[in-house]
């Protein structure tokens, strides 16, 4: 999980900036008021009816930025927002799909 400073409230949610698309997550990306980058996950109900799934693929996604975190370039809000078949890739697949969406991104450099 992230640490709280670095998670974004539901009031400053951004509302446009650059969005990439990948194979189970869309990636929006906008900078970041704050000189840090701050992260959300979304996974709604139309990905799983189930809240335990919905959770656990929130928290693999925050371990992957809070992991990744270190080697950002860029002060950015990043919101990854999770896709029809997340919930049955496996955790390679979701480390592999975030990876690329952030290096496409520019955030990450690796």
């Amino acid at each position: 999980m992230l640490p709280k400073k670095n998670r974004i409230k539901k009031k400053s949610f951004p509302r446009s900036g650059k969005t990439l698309t990948g194979e189970f997550f869309t990636l929006k990306i906008s900078k970041s008021p704050e000189e840090r980058f701050r992260g959300a996950v979304v996974v709604s109900k139309k990905i799983s009816a189930k809240a335990t799934s919905r959770n656990k693929l929130r928290r693999q996604v925050y371990e992957i930025l809070r992991k990744e975190s270190r080697a950002f370039v860029l002060n950015a809000d990043i919101v990854v927002i999770a896709r029809r078949g997340a919930e049955n890739a496996t955790k390679k697949k979701i480390h592999d799909d975030v990876n690329s969406l952030l290096r496409a991104s520019g955030i990450l450099v690796k």
